[in-house]
């Protein structure tokens, strides 16, 4: 049986990928309340944690990109 997905925030900025991770470490419950980016303010979107594909839609139950259920 396949693990579910999630549905991820995620800043589009790569500089902020490494503060990105250690927050995800340190308070991840707090992550999806986020509308932007704590190190560079960019609007944050909203990605499938299985094939990375950006989502629309926040309703979906499955990712419409790779076909997971999500969490």
């Amino acid at each position: 049986m396949e693990d579910k997905a999630r549905k991820m925030k995620i800043c589009s900025d790569p500089k902020c990928r490494e503060d990105w991770d250690e927050l995800g470490e340190t308070c991840p419950e707090k992550i999806m309340d986020f509308s932007y980016c704590p190190f560079c303010a960019e609007e944050l979107s909203i990605h499938c944690s299985v094939c990375h594909e950006t989502l629309a839609d926040t309703s979906f139950h499955f990712c419409p990109w790779c076909g997971r259920e999500f969490e």
